[in-house]
């Protein structure tokens, strides 16, 4: 039997099209079914949103398309209010920024176009403002302070190193003045040499002072003078930069006008680190570019710094002795984050020693300048990669007016600090002292005592090299002799100390190339020198 069917015709409109669709009533229609399907997207809508990290203040707010504002109070996920169309475009912005602590956040895969589905991949991610750093005040350096009056006619002051000079106008003081300069450890971020007290403390004078402060190539190693600033810590610890700076590159001094008396530093803005290092052939060295930010302090006229770290402008073109990435012959340098890279040595020692790794740092963003930054890489000679195959030897002597003693020694490597693997540890493997008596009447067997063994040694002869730093720095134990008889005419009483205080000074710098340590001093009565070559 002929099943009883009604056929209607409807139409629907979509905008200048008409599309004719057939419905079966009282029976299934597939076809109906996959055009009401495909129409659905059309007219639905869809949400956006994506997910926030690092929040940790308060008051972020984000926009979609100008507005549909949207507060985040805290990290996740977030989704805006209005869905929209198939096809609608959409741009997330930060609207707010955070506060209590300050941030800044950054929104990624922020626009797109709508498809059949939510979107859900916008990113945020925030990050905590710098601040200004606080430090403790520096501590006094075991050299006497400069002093000078100075009155209402003016003048000036120098510190004891020739480094630092203060000009005083006429009028500055009413009245005679004890002015100082006392040298202290420089706590600044990204302090350059010794920070300097000025005294009177808390002084404040009618007419600025003019504090100036020279610079040399040790202090701009791993920058250049275009970085360099004079910073004074204020009562709350923080580091204020003085904008008002002159720098004279011709006789290497910056200078800044002040009407007040701080402890004052030299800061390097940006600066390369390590500035100098030393490694063995084939070894690597990680090098960082630094930057201590410089902050708004509501003062046109000061800055704060803030805390350094890896600067966030990064740096571009490594260099190894001028060639782009290096090549086998000087080593090669190659990028491994935003601001680092790594310098592989080459596998033999190259011509041009020490290796000169460079980068160009961004230090202007808006007018794109840059500074090439330098970090001069010793490769090979002594180092402490190859502390275990070098040997030292050499001479040294001390006397006073009692005795002389002069000492020829080979020095063998022992062992490397267990605490410190960057400072290399030797020993006598041969030598002996020669004791010549200077007092008047009195007379010493002259024959020569092995120190090889230590066995005469009081305490135990050592010398000991600080690869921490560039060049090394030698060190080692003053040592006391035994084994020799003095007799005086007529005898003294008490019988006179026979000794030789004939090893080196600590901290004594090695030559440039490493391979050479040289040098005499005076101290405690005993007059001394040393002259020791790597082997």
């Amino acid at each position: 039997m002929q099943a009883n069917v009604r056929l209607a015709i409807t139409s629907t409109t979509l905008g200048a099209a008409v599309l004719a669709t057939f419905a079966c009533v009282g029976c299934n229609n597939p076809a109906s079914d996959a055009l009401a399907s495909a129409l659905k997207p059309l007219t639905a809508k869809y949400t956006i949103g994506g997910s926030v990290s690092g929040l940790s203040g308060n008051g972020l707010v984000l926009e979609d398309n100008g507005g549909d504002d949207l507060a985040v109070p805290a990290g996740g996920l977030f989704t805006f209010a209005t869905a929209l169309a198939l096809g609608a475009s959409y741009v997330v912005t930060v609207k707010t920024q955070p506060s209590n602590p300050a941030q800044t956040c950054s929104v990624t895969n922020a626009s797109g176009t709508v498809a059949s589905a939510n979107i859900s991949s916008v990113s945020v991610s925030c990050t905590n403002n710098p601040t200004a750093a606080t430090t403790a005040v520096g501590t006094a350096l075991p050299v006497p302070p400069a002093s000078k009056v100075i009155d209402a006619t003016g003048g000036s002051i120098s510190s004891a190193d020739g480094r630092m000079t203060v000009t005083v106008p006429a009028g500055a003081v009413a009245a005679a003045s004890s002015f100082t300069i006392q040298p202290i450890t420089n706590q600044a971020p990204g302090g350059v040499g010794d920070a300097y007290r000025l005294g009177p403390a808390g002084e404040t004078f009618s007419t600025p002072v003019s504090i100036s402060v020279h610079y040399s190539s040790a202090d701009l190693a791993g920058t250049v003078a275009d970085l360099l600033s004079l910073a004074y810590q204020d009562a709350q610890g923080r580091w204020a930069i003085n904008k008002s700076v002159t720098l004279d590159t011709a006789n290497q001094a910056i200078t800044v006008s002040s009407t007040h008396f701080s402890d004052w530093a030299l800061i390097a803005g940006l600066s390369i680190s390590p500035a100098a290092a030393r490694i063995g052939t084939g070894a690597t060295q990680a090098l960082t570019l630094i930057e201590c930010e410089q902050l708004d302090s509501g003062n046109p006229l000061i800055e704060y710094v803030a805390e350094c770290g890896p600067a966030p402008g990064g740096a571009s073109g490594w260099s190894a002795n001028s060639v782009l990435g290096g090549n086998s012959a000087v080593g090669t340098v190659a990028n491994t984050g935003e601001a680092t890279a790594t310098y592989t040595a080459p596998a033999q020692s190259p011509a041009a020693n020490p290796v000169a790794v460079s980068t160009q740092a961004l230090v202007q963003p808006l007018t794109k300048t840059t500074e090439t930054l330098v970090s001069n890489i010793t490769v090979g000679g002594c180092s402490a990669w190859t502390a275990k195959a070098c040997t030292w030897t050499g001479t040294s002597s001390a006397s006073n007016n009692h005795w002389k003693a002069t000492a020829q020694v080979t020095w063998q490597w022992k062992e490397n600090d267990p605490t410190d693997p960057n400072i290399a540890i030797y020993v006598p493997v041969s030598g002996s002292v020669i004791l010549t008596d200077l007092q008047p009447g009195c007379y010493v067997d002259g024959t020569p005592q092995s120190i090889a063994d230590n066995a005469n040694s009081v305490p135990p002869s050592q010398l000991t090299i600080n690869f921490n730093t560039n060049p090394p720095t030698a060190g080692g134990t003053g040592t006391n002799l035994k084994g020799w008889t003095e007799s005086c005419t007529p005898p003294a009483n008490p019988p006179p100390k026979v000794g030789a205080v004939w090893l080196v000074d600590p901290g004594v710098p090695l030559s440039a190339d490493g391979l050479k340590i040289e040098g005499n001093a005076d101290s405690y009565g005993v007059s001394s020198s040393w002259s020791f070559t790597a082997n």
